[in-house]
């Protein structure tokens, strides 16, 4: 499921909900029961039972891309119904036109560095592998979302993915860990991140896509 500012189903829905149902990862957060009174009825309430949007779409480039596509392409068989009560800045008309004239700014959260070595896992059960599990669903959809994206564009100037590593002594990527000791190491791993390349690669991807 996707929730899009443009699609009627979602007109009524404050955004402090949207961001609720997609921060309420398995293990470490309930799952959000959504109710929202439907955009064309003032008695029709549609309710849903919501968990983070990263079990299949951690980085969600793909998913903003197609629904971008969507918009641009009326030969879509996918019909996307609009909110009359929203004015989007439309993309060009056609696929073609759609891909030459693409470009994408990807930013992530940190790369997931730890492994799971066999002589470790393999008598894991169920429980030992619940939390590794999780990291690992997340991980494989973020890496996989970011190839879909680059073969889709097809041109390596027009696509950029911010993911700095985190390697020990840079932060912890745990869900859980919201230490302030952790919160400062992560923004200095950003910072650091920034000055050693990532300013100098987001200036050559503006530059290549203006």
């Amino acid at each position: 499921m996707l929730i899009c500012n443009w699609l009627k189903e979602w007109t009524n829905l404050a955004i402090w909900k949207a961001c609720v149902s997609s921060a309420s990862a398995p293990t470490f957060f309930p799952s959000f029961d959504l109710e929202i009174q439907e955009a064309d009825s003032q008695e029709k309430v549609n309710k849903y039972n919501l968990i983070d949007g990263g079990v299949f779409a951690n980085n969600p480039t793909t998913c903003a891309f197609t629904q971008a596509l969507q918009l641009c392409d009326p030969s879509d068989e996918y019909k996307l119904e609009m909110s009359e009560d929203l004015t989007l800045p439309m993309p060009p008309t056609g696929r073609d036109k759609f891909f030459s004239s693409s470009s994408v700014l990807s930013v992530g959260t940190g790369k997931y560095t730890r492994q799971i070595r066999h002589e470790e896992s393999e008598n894991w059960g169920t429980l030992e592998w619940i939390a590794p599990l999780i990291d690992v669903m997340f991980d494989g959809s973020n890496v996989m979302n970011n190839k879909l994206v680059e073969c889709l564009i097809g041109n390596s100037k027009s696509y950029l993915r911010l993911q700095p590593i985190l390697d020990k002594g840079k932060g912890s990527d745990d869900i859980d860990d919201a230490s302030s000791k952790n919160i400062e190491k992560l923004i200095e791993t950003a910072k650091d991140y920034l000055n050693d390349q990532g300013n100098a690669l987001i200036e050559k991807f503006l530059s290549a896509s203006s």
